[in-house]
């Protein structure tokens, strides 16, 4: 991906969590840092903030803060709701059929269990 790419899909992964630049920011510092001072990650929230806006910034930086931001549980479960909200390509009676024979199972297991 480019960095222009890479800066949009950023922003796209930030808008969706509902997060601010800062928020993903600290975020980024902190998985980077050691430390976590104040003023550094104040300092830190400024650059993040022009490197997500400027055509030069290294596309292997902007891929870091991806795959720091994409390792976080927010963004875990927002791609887990993203492919449940999805729709299946399976006629909805095998989906019913699969939910059915999924929950007799369940239930065998669980009658097995108690028998134990």
């Amino acid at each position: 991906m480019t960095t222009p790419e890479l800066q949009k899909e950023i922003k796209r992964l930030l808008d969706r969590l509902n997060w601010p630049q800062s928020q993903a920011a600290r975020i980024v510092y902190c998985a980077q840092n050691e430390d976590d001072d104040d003023e550094s990650i104040s300092r830190f929230c400024e650059t993040f903030r022009k490197k997500l806006n400027r055509p030069g910034t290294p596309p292997e930086w902007l891929r870091e803060v991806l795959s720091i931001l994409s390792e976080q549980p927010e963004t875990r479960r927002i791609a887990l709701s993203a492919q449940l909200d999805a729709p299946s390509p399976l006629p909805e009676a095998v989906r019913r059929a699969v939910r059915q024979t999924g929950h007799a199972m369940a239930r065998q297991i669980r009658m097995t269990d108690e028998e134990a």
